[in-house]
């Protein structure tokens, strides 16, 4: 009997994880409007799918019973002892920006930039495995595809109000417990330098190495975990987070942070936004995705130092990690050594991400190729696109076409010139516009209910390094939400998860969410989005599009099933907790 019952909670336990962290993937053409907003915008279109008739009535009572379910689980799953009291917390390394927000920029002001970046991955790789994050549980590595770095840019606007530090590290996501103490190993530095915000994202590869403790040793570390619970502490919780490589994204990023301070020097700052939609594909109705690729190119005064390009744009960098068990930072490594060659250094820093994923289609070149190689090829187009960005179309062709034919690493494209995709075919180049030095932020912490009984089971078992809260029979997370303005007329959100575009730009059914899109309501300026910033709280989805798993009926008719999305999220209110306290940090500024 005792046998039976510990492999039904195995069981149970590894499908609650599996839900928790799987992905639902299937390619489609994306065409969308001029906002962002996919074909089927409607909110009719939308109702028909999803909540009329009988597929409503189906959606209705697969997620009464999967809510049912996953909230049994979520109560009488009990908590581990690093679960706080919600008021015993006390925030700590929290950094809320500049004090002081100006309306223009300062007399002869100037825009100041640093860049440093370091490899994460550990000395010993190779000697002992590392746990893999993305996909199978338990999944260990010990090759390589590529390197996975933490690359950072320190930014101010010359003023005497601070700067700023933006960094992306090649990992799935990363903790805000583990956020602050990366900031912790530079507070001392950053009160001698003047830092006055310290950001750290993601770029969400799905092949690097286990950073939030999610795919790795489970359900060892549940059980664990749970009976630390039941004893009440008897035996201590297990870090789901392999120790030694935090310590070794914690240094280096450290690290880079410092040299990017240090190297900071004078020059100017331009922005530039093109529609890439072709490049990405949303997997699930309605297909809304942030369509623009967009970058940012600091020119330093002396010309003998290297300008920086900063690209952000919604894609999960996800498709090497499906079969492979070497690690890799998927598409970003392949667009950084593209970038490099052309004079710059490199940052990329995701868009509001959603359910957006590459599309691959176009930019393989018609080659008998493997899954690496066309993240390969998909890395060095879109670097293409973003160097030829405000070029014409003749600059493209001979200059960076040329180049590309001469140093593809795909050995087939020699062979096979004739399938080259001519993505320079019809190009306009976009608008460059030059930014004025002015930079404000500032971020709120804030504690999000979690509603979803997976993620409430997940955290009270703390499977995951997310700052978790009790407060009676609810269960907390703390998280934080940030604004920046770069200019006079770009404002930025910095998020802690995976954005549904639509929270951004718009789309269908958006009339019933709590808020107006962003774009809608800050219409005067460019609304960008940096995502997964300073936390990885999952799916932030509209509540109203909120469910755990969703059926839908095909144009034909076809009722089948679409996405489960809602299972890697803290709930049904977190997008507009979220959305709501963005919105009260710019009126507190304004």
């Amino acid at each position: 009997m005792k046998k039976t019952l510990k492999s039904f909670i195995a069981v149970l336990l590894s499908v609650l994880m599996l839900f928790a962290t799987c992905s639902v993937a299937s390619a489609s053409d994306v065409q969308t409007s001029e906002n962002g907003i996919s074909a089927l915008s409607s909110a009719a279109a939308y109702t028909a799918q999803y909540k009329g008739g009988l597929v409503g009535f189906l959606n209705k009572i697969v997620n009464g019973i999967c809510n049912a379910v996953f909230s049994v689980l979520g109560f009488i799953l009990p908590g581990t002892s690093r679960v706080i009291d919600r008021k015993d917390y006390v925030s700590e390394n929290f950094y809320g920006g500049t004090e002081e927000f100006l309306d223009a920029p300062a007399e002869n002001a100037r825009w100041n930039l640093g860049y440093g970046s370091e490899s994460i991955i550990p000395d010993n790789f190779g000697e002992r495995s590392y746990h893999m994050a993305g996909y199978d549980l338990n999944k260990n590595a010990t090759e390589a595809l590529d390197d996975l770095k933490v690359r950072a840019v320190a930014i101010s606007d010359g003023t005497d109000r601070g700067i700023t530090i933006l960094a992306n590290i090649d990992c799935i996501g990363i903790a805000n417990s583990d956020v602050k103490r990366i900031r912790a190993a530079l507070a001392d530095y950053a009160q001698e330098k003047n830092i006055v915000s310290i950001n750290i994202s993601s770029s969400h590869t799905h092949s690097g190495i286990d950073s939030q403790g999610i795919w790795a040793e489970q359900p060892k570390t549940a059980f664990n975990n749970l009976f630390s619970a039941l004893s009440f502490g008897l035996k201590d919780p297990i870090n789901g987070v392999d120790e030694e490589f935090m310590q070794t994204i914690i240094t280096r990023t450290e690290s880079a942070v410092k040299e990017a301070v240090e190297s900071m020097t004078t020059g100017s700052l331009t922005y530039a936004a093109k529609d890439g939609s072709t490049y990405i594909y949303d997997r699930s109705e309605p297909r809304v995705i942030m369509k623009d690729i967009v970058r940012f190119v600091f020119t330093p005064d002396d010309a003998n130092i290297r300008p920086t390009m900063i690209a952000n744009f919604g894609c999960h960098p996800e498709v090497v990690g499906y079969t492979s068990d070497k690690i890799s930072a998927d598409f970003v490594p392949y667009m950084e050594e593209v970038i490099n060659a052309h004079g710059y250094n490199f940052l990329f820093i995701q868009s509001a991400i959603g359910n957006s994923t590459e599309n691959r289609g176009n930019c393989v070149d018609g080659l008998d190729i493997d899954r690496h190689e066309t993240v390969i090829r998909f890395g060095n187009e879109v670097a293409y696109f973003l160097l030829g960005m405000t070029e014409t179309e003749e600059y493209c062709k001979e200059n960076i076409v040329d180049w590309d034919r001469e140093n593809s690493t795909i050995e087939a494209l020699g062979d096979n010139a004739s399938w080259y995709t001519a993505w320079y075919e019809n190009w306009e180049p976009a608008e460059e516009t030059e930014v004025a030095p002015l930079l404000n932020v500032r971020l709120q912490e804030f504690i999000v209910k979690v509603e979803n009984g997976i993620y409430k089971g997940m955290g009270k078992l703390s499977l995951a390094n997310n700052i978790m809260l009790r407060d009676g029979l609810d269960i907390y997370t703390v998280t934080e939400i940030g604004y920046m303005e770069l200019g006079t007329d770009i404002m930025i959100m910095l998020s802690p998860g995976e954005t549904y575009p639509e929270l951004v730009c718009g789309g269908a059914d958006m009339d019933e969410f709590t808020y107006a899109p962003l774009r809608e309501t800050y219409a005067d300026k460019t609304v960008l989005d940096f995502d997964l910033m300073n936390d990885a709280i999952g799916y932030i989805i509209p509540d109203n599009q909120y469910t755990y798993c969703t059926i839908m009926k095909k144009d034909n008719g076809k009722i089948t099933f679409d996405n489960a999305w809602g299972m890697t999220s803290m709930g049904e209110h977190t997008a507009s907790q979220l959305i709501g306290n963005f919105n009260s940090i710019v009126d507190s500024v304004k």
